[in-house]
C-alpha cells in the first residue's frame, strides 16, 4: 500500500528489513497474544546492527508494537479505563486499555535499550519519536478540530556515555514544539565538530531501514 521498500530507495537506505523481506528482521518476539514484534525485540535489531558493523550508520527504527488494532493482546493487564464522560464506548474503553499497557511495556523496553546503548564504546545518538496519537482515541479522532492535536507528540533526542554529548540539554523554549524536518540540526548542537562532520559524512555510507 505504501510502497515502503521502494520509497525507501528513493531516501537513499540501502538497506531495508521486515518481517519478510529477504533476509528478514532477526528478533520478531511478539508478547502474549500480539500480532506485532515487540518493542524490545525491535531493540534488539537495532543493538545487533549497532555492534556488526564499526564504521558510522544511520539506523532508521519503525516500531508496531503500539500500532492499530487494540484487541485484548496482553495478559494479566492491570490497565482499566477511567473517564469523566459518557462518551466512551465498552469497545473504545478495551482499546485504551489495551493501549496503556503497551505504552507501559515499551517504556520498560526503551529504558534498557537506553541502557544498552551506554555500553556500546562508540557514540550513540538517538531521535525517538512518534507520527501520530493512537486510533485507540476513537471518540476523539472523529472530531474535525482534533486533527492538529492528534499530530502532536512527544519526542526526545539522547546520547549515549561514550558520546560527547551525553547529557547534554537543549533550550527547552526553542524546542518544546518542532518537526522531524529539523531533528538532523537539532542531534547536531549535541555533536562535537568532528562528530558533527561525522553525521554530515553518513550520505556515503548505506542508510539502514528496519520495520
Amino acid at each position: 500500500m505504501y510502497l515502503r521498500d521502494s520509497n525507501y530507495k528513493k531516501f537513499g537506505f540501502g538497506k531495508f528489513y521486515t518481517l519478510d523481506s529477504k533476509p528478514a528482521i532477526t528478533n520478531q518476539d511478539r508478547i502474549d497474544n500480539s500480532p506485532y514484534a515487540s518493542d524490545a525485540a525491535s531493540y534488539q535489531n537495532i543493538i545487533d546492527q549497532l555492534n556488526k558493523e564499526e564504521h558510522p550508520q544511520f539506523l532508521q527504527l519503525v516500531t508496531m508494537q503500539n500500532h492499530m488494532t487494540y484487541d485484548n493482546w496482553y495478559s494479566n493487564n492491570q490497565f482499566d479505563w477511567a473517564d469523566t464522560t459518557e462518551n466512551l464506548n465498552d469497545y473504545e474503553r478495551g482499546q485504551i486499555n489495551t493501549y496503556a499497557k503497551g505504552v507501559n511495556i515499551t517504556d520498560q523496553a526503551t529504558i534498557d535499550f537506553l541502557n544498552q546503548l551506554n555500553t556500546i564504546d562508540k557514540p550513540v545518538t538517538v531521535v525517538f519519536y512518534g507520527d501520530h496519537l493512537p486510533s485507540a482515541y476513537q471518540t476523539a479522532a472523529a472530531n474535525k478540530d482534533n486533527t492538529l492535536v492528534l499530530h502532536q507528540t512527544d519526542y526526545f533526542i539522547w546520547s549515549n556515555q561514550a558520546s560527547a554529548s551525553a547529557g547534554a540539554k537543549l533550550d527547552a523554549e526553542n524546542t518544546a514544539y518542532t518537526s522531524p524536518n529539523y531533528f538532523m540540526e537539532m542531534a547536531a548542537e549535541r555533536m562535537t565538530p568532528r562528530s558533527r562532520h561525522i553525521s554530515h559524512s553518513l550520505l556515503r555510507h548505506e542508510p539502514i531501514s528496519l520495520h
